[in-house]
């Protein structure tokens, strides 16, 4: 369940579009889940293509909800061949964590660019559909399994084994006496 006030109710986010598309195609695709009133496509600075996210914001968190749960349907969710991703968008808390951390690191300016969100690294403020976790194994929103080692014995077979060596060794240190 994702946390309700980490979630910008009216914006939809979008991940792995391909590389053609654009605001137009978005609108198109979108038009029949609700009044639009902004799209916003990730693009790269040189060669203005699609990076492969997009943030829409409608009107009402209804129709963002709807468009979240038909659009994420096999036939629906398919822009230029390619299976698009649709999740609410989680909020942006504002500047305070940009500004402290500007304030801890030294060096370099550069920067340009939109707004970056200091917990998730994602541009524009949004979570991006990269790969990262944080420290309690926890995904965007999804508790994921710890993985056992392939090699590592159970309780009992720990024990079991512990039995075996210790008969063993009594066997081997019996016999040569």
């Amino acid at each position: 369940m994702v946390d309700e006030e980490t979630v910008d109710k009216t914006e939809v986010y979008l991940r792995y579009l391909p590389r053609s598309a654009t605001e137009a195609a978005i609108r198109e695709m979108l038009a029949g889940c609700g009044k639009i009133t902004r799209v916003w496509v990730g693009l790269d600075r040189e060669t203005n293509a699609c990076k492969g996210y997009a943030f829409v914001n409608f009107s009402k968190n209804r129709e963002a909800r709807e468009c979240v749960m038909r659009m994420n349907e096999h036939p629906r969710n398919y822009l230029d061949g390619k299976h698009v991703v649709f999740e609410h968008a989680k909020a942006w808390d504002g500047h305070e964590k940009r500004r402290n951390a500007e304030a801890s690191s030294s060096g370099g300016g550069g920067g340009g660019g939109k707004r970056k969100d200091a917990t998730t690294g994602g541009s524009d403020g949004h979570a991006s559909g990269g790969s990262s976790a944080n420290a309690n194994g926890t995904r965007e929103g999804k508790i994921r399994k710890k993985q056992r080692s392939k090699t590592r014995l159970g309780a009992k077979a720990r024990q079991r084994a512990k039995k075996r060596a210790a008969k063993e060794a009594a066997a081997a240190g019996g016999g040569g006496e």
